[in-house]
């Protein structure tokens, strides 16, 4: 899926203004409707093609149906390796769908044969590097909170940033942690538990308190029981945040309805 981002409404005359939504999804549909999107499978294959749209569209001001291996360059370089998010056991399977993408458009453009292999031909050779590139790009702190996600949930763009939420409401990011903390590894239970207690220190909370505020995080994180995430998404719309005693009233509310 694509990494978050502020939605806007496009102004008029612009590229992405030429696309609103409903034009979006008819492009896509018809591309799982031809020979190219009915041969792929896989994850990837669910949700990239309209990244792709979007990728396009608002962030290079590019028409979608005119490829060429400069617009293939710059979502392979510039754009997929920083808005692309996905676990590093899916790197390998952006290729592919990218190659389908690209000769389908091709051919619904009507490229010239000429234009239409040399297109391909280079969107080939930027290709062989890409799934070291991108696996990498999934290392990094901020992408790791999507590491272990199922199929089904990076799939689903309102389910991923569901989770992505409640995992930002149990450990925040590298740069709204406590001191100290940086180089710790969210996505570890280890690394969790370090930044946590290292927080709650912070804070002052007793030693013999702090296992609830450890519960309700793994919790969290790992969205069960639902209820938990329920109540935290609920109370972070209400405006509560996690520096404004988020886990105390949390931890509070849970204790009340267990006694």
């Amino acid at each position: 899926m694509r990494r978050p981002g502020q939605a806007t409404e496009a102004p008029c005359g612009t590229t992405a203004g030429r696309w609103p939504p409903g034009e979006r999804e008819r492009l896509v549909a018809e591309f799982y409707r031809s020979p190219e999107g009915r041969a792929l499978t896989g994850v990837v294959a669910r949700f990239l093609p309209r990244d792709l749209v979007v990728f396009c569209a608002d962030y290079l001001g590019r028409d979608p149906l005119r490829p060429g291996p400069l617009l293939f360059r710059r979502l392979l370089r510039d754009v997929l390796p920083m808005q692309l998010v996905l676990p590093t056991r899916l790197a390998g399977d952006v290729a592919p769908v990218i190659r389908a993408w690209a000769a389908w458009t091709a051919d619904r453009a009507s490229l010239p044969r000429r234009l239409r292999r040399r297109l391909l031909s280079e969107l080939d050779g930027e290709m062989r590097e890409f799934p070291a590139v991108l696996a990498a790009a999934s290392q990094k702190p901020h992408n790791r909170y999507f590491r272990d996600l199922p199929d089904d949930v990076i799939s689903d763009d309102t389910r991923c940033q569901q989770a992505l939420q409640r995992r930002h409401l149990a450990v925040p990011l590298y740069h709204d942690r406590a001191e100290g903390t940086g180089t710790l590894d969210a996505a570890g239970p280890s690394g969790r538990a370090k930044i946590t207690e290292l927080w709650l220190a912070g804070r002052g909370i007793p030693r013999h308190k702090r296992a609830s505020y450890q519960a309700v995080v793994e919790e969290l994180w790992a969205g069960e029981p639902p209820q938990v995430t329920e109540q935290a998404l609920r109370m972070a719309a209400d405006g509560l945040s996690r520096e404004a005693l988020f886990l105390d009233a949390l931890i509070e509310l849970l204790s009340r309805r267990h006694h």
